[in-house]
């Protein structure tokens, strides 16, 4: 195993760059942003892409946990619930609340299956979506983790998600969905279209546990990288979208990031904080959002620009610091739930 892998302080600290990204985006709905020029509007909106480098690191952390940890799949699963269950449904039961919505999208959310409904993807909890998505990967981990064990089965699991990406989206063609192929925000929240970032993610771990790829061998990767930017740019291929090109740029990052052998500016504390509360801060955003709007809180200065900065950075506080609060009260307590009880079941490992 290699030594990268005893220092994951770099990924704690990019959890809070995702969620950071991802808030940034979502800020916009505090501000006026439409006269912003092309390129800093097109900035702002990549914030979307936090979610990928969430999924990215998701994916490399459970298979470097369960490289180092001996687990049983109940185990495994137990630890997901805990960590994952608790401060969503908290989640639920506020939006639901203060949205004043009770149907079938609620009970959905509650059981994780909203991945799969087009109308409940995003419905309840704003963000929820990739709660669905991420969820149901967890389902899949184990057994993945069992048969891909070698950087090449990694590239050709990649492979496959492609393969079945398309499958799905040759599906969508059939007029019996041609409802769901119009819904374009469910085609990109689903698990088909995501899935090739998990396999990034595990592609990623074997790359940085094999100590002997070199840094220049990264950067030539990079740049074979950004050939297939300019590719897809010109030719607009519908399989390899945005998000997966995103995706890979950010675990050449990562993998960059892990060769180093000192710490770099990433690993900072606010950055490590940040991402400590990260999925709270996911979580939260939105209910800060009402908040400010009906505080009248915002937009104080005439100036779009000035306004963005300021409601960014009061948004950001402001999350950060209820976030804060909601792990200490609801995510760590129930963590601490769910390792008593999986103490009590005295289970046997996974492998």
């Amino acid at each position: 195993m290699s030594n990268n892998l005893n220092r994951l302080r770099y990924l704690d600290a990019l959890r809070g760059v995702a969620v950071l990204l991802v808030m940034m985006v979502h800020s916009t709905e505090l501000s006026n942003t439409s006269s912003f020029p092309l390129m800093v509007a097109n900035f702002i909106s990549s914030g979307v892409f936090g979610v990928q480098l969430f999924f990215i690191i998701s994916a490399f952390t459970l298979f470097y946990t369960l490289s180092i940890e001996k687990k049983t799949k109940t185990d495994f699963y137990l630890r997901r619930f805990f960590r994952i269950a608790p401060a969503y449904y908290v989640a639920i039961l506020f939006y639901s609340f203060y949205s004043g919505y009770w149907g079938s999208g609620t009970l959905l959310n509650f059981a994780f299956l909203h991945g799969f409904a087009p109308k409940s993807i995003n419905s309840i909890v704003p963000g929820g979506w990739s709660i669905g998505i991420e969820m149901f990967f967890y389902l899949m981990v184990p057994f993945l983790f069992k048969y891909i064990n070698t950087l090449n089965k990694s590239i050709l699991f990649l492979s496959f998600s492609f393969l079945f990406k398309a499958f799905c989206f040759y599906l969508l063609k059939l007029p019996m969905l041609s409802d769901i192929a119009a819904d374009g925000s469910f085609i990109y929240f689903w698990f088909p279209n995501q899935l090739p970032i998990f396999a990034i993610g595990f592609i990623l771990y074997f790359y940085v546990q094999n100590g002997s790829v070199e840094l220049k061998h990264i950067y030539k990767n990079l740049c074979v990288l950004l050939g297939m930017i300019l590719f897809v740019i010109f030719t607009k291929n519908p399989l390899f979208s945005n998000h997966i090109i995103v995706a890979a740029v950010f675990a050449l990052l990562i993998a960059i990031l892990a060769k180093l052998d000192r710490e770099t500016w990433v690993e900072n504390k606010i950055f490590l904080f940040i991402g400590k509360v990260s999925y709270s801060a996911y979580l939260c955003q939105y209910g800060v959002i009402f908040l400010l709007r009906d505080l009248h809180l915002i937009n104080i200065f005439t100036n779009s620009y000035a306004n963005f900065i300021y409601n960014f950075t009061l948004f950001a506080i402001a999350t950060l610091l209820i976030a804060y609060f909601f792990y200490l009260i609801i995510e760590k307590p129930f963590q601490k739930i769910g390792r008593k009880l999986i103490h009590s079941l005295k289970l046997t490992p996974l492998h």
